[in-house]
């Protein structure tokens, strides 16, 4: 555990625990923290889970990060929605381990220390994209084209390589010369947010576009130094063969329709064996218990493949910014 979390000996956790409350925690979860202090050194106690005393680390941080936020001037609300991502990591392992316990601290040391935030339905993380592509806009057209890296050729003239389709992923076999003037808009490196989609009601594609509106406002206007090229994400969520078992109307489909695509070089079907069958659940013995089980298990058994896939959205994409109801491919 980080020492930068850790307490001293017979520090009070009160200060910190008596923020919960304002912060929207449940009194359940709040019991079970307000055990684990109790339960430290010289103060034990029986009804603690020794597990979550990586939790009450995080909760220590919670003042200095709500002190920080507040000199930035991010809402309360926003404050306080991303550290009770706390809550849903201790009861999402309540119910795989059926006990009280916290084993996140790496992944909610990003929210106390300022580098995601939660924005309506999604998170979203601050850092550099690792996706090997140079991605050009038109200066006449607005067209945009995703060339792998590896393949791309830049002069003074000329720009030319293998775009991915926008709606499939798919690399152009075929090269293309892009229209002069065409800009660099987003490559490798550069500074991006990531989006993680929690666990939890409300997943529809509205909710989910709404929240990547919402995430360039909020970004742009308390982190105006960042200098954020893109919006970018890697799910199976975004795989394009879901489109072979899910109904076209699906909320997973509409998420797809939100990004351009690119194929991730090396992807498996880890992610969606594991979100779809269960992390112990062997596909072909499983006896499927929901339609999307049977349509994925048909699927595979004739051969059928899933891939984790990425996907983008230029900072200046209509998407975001709302000047105009363009539609992924359009224009590309």
């Amino acid at each position: 555990m980080s020492a930068v979390f850790a307490s001293a000996p017979g520090t009070s956790h009160r200060p910190a625990l008596e923020l919960l409350p304002k912060l929207g925690f449940s009194s359940e979860v709040i019991e079970q923290l307000s055990a684990v202090s109790k339960s430290l050194p010289g103060e034990a106690s029986a009804s603690a889970a020794p597990a979550l005393e990586a939790a009450l680390a995080i909760v220590e941080a919670f003042p200095s990060t709500l002190s920080r936020h507040a000199n930035l001037g991010i809402p309360f609300e926003v404050t306080a929605r991303t550290l009770r991502d706390l809550e849903r990591r201790m009861r999402e392992y309540h119910e795989q381990h059926g006990k009280w316990g916290f084993d996140r601290f790496a992944w909610m040391q990003n929210h106390v220390a300022g580098s995601l935030f939660e924005i309506g339905r999604l998170q979203f993380i601050s850092g550099q994209w690792r996706e090997a592509y140079a991605v050009y806009r038109g200066r006449a057209s607005g067209a945009v084209w995703a060339l792998p890296m590896e393949k791309a050729s830049a002069g003074a003239d000329h720009i030319s390589g293998h775009p991915a389709d926008p709606l499939t992923g798919a690399i152009s076999p075929t090269p293309v010369n892009l229209p002069p003037g065409s800009r660099l808009a987003a490559t490798k490196g550069d500074a991006v947010l990531h989006v993680h989609i929690p666990s939890g009601p409300g997943f529809t594609a509205t909710t989910c576009a709404q929240s990547l509106r919402e995430a360039r406002r909020f970004f742009t206007r308390y982190f105006p130094e960042a200098g954020f090229k893109a919006i970018c994400c890697r799910t199976w969520l975004l795989d394009p063969a879901l489109r072979e078992i899910m109904p076209a109307k699906s909320n997973i489909l509409g998420l797809g329709r939100l990004f351009r695509l690119l194929p991730v070089p090396g992807a498996d079907d880890r992610q969606h064996l594991e979100r779809i069958f269960g992390s112990e659940v062997d596909w072909k013995t499983c006896v499927p218990q929901t339609q999307l089980q049977k349509a994925a298990q048909d699927f595979l058994a004739r051969g059928g493949k899933f891939h984790l896939t990425a996907g983008y959205l230029l900072w200046d994409d209509p998407h975001l910014t709302g000047t105009k109801k363009e539609k992924i491919g359009e224009n590309d």
